[in-house]
């Protein structure tokens, strides 16, 4: 994977509101939890928490990922996009790792 897709993925996950946790338990969080620029990142999250939409879920789950930057035309223009958005993209496949007991 390339550099401007794991900045963008890192920066989404910090600017998103779901960082915080519930309680002591993270709802979204990466390893490591401060990577250098050029660090490879896995981003977790528990699909149960937040609204709960995922919880359940079985199917795909597919992430998308970019930023606003400098050069956005205003606060929806994503730059360094990574995914096709309502598109089976299998760059951006996510893999459940385990089932949550938190």
């Amino acid at each position: 994977m390339n550099l401007a897709y794991h900045m963008a993925l890192y920066i989404l996950v910090l600017l998103g509101s779901v960082v915080h946790g519930i309680g002591q338990n993270k709802i979204v969080w990466t390893e490591p939890a401060d990577p250098a620029q050029t660090d490879e990142i896995t981003v977790f999250f528990y699909a149960s928490q937040g609204n709960g939409a995922l919880a359940g879920f079985t199917n795909n789950i597919y992430a998308h990922t970019g930023v606003i930057t400098d050069r956005s035309m205003n606060a929806t223009d994503w730059q360094q996009v990574v995914g096709n958005w309502g598109t089976a993209d299998n760059r951006t496949l996510m893999t459940k790792e385990a089932d949550e007991n938190i």
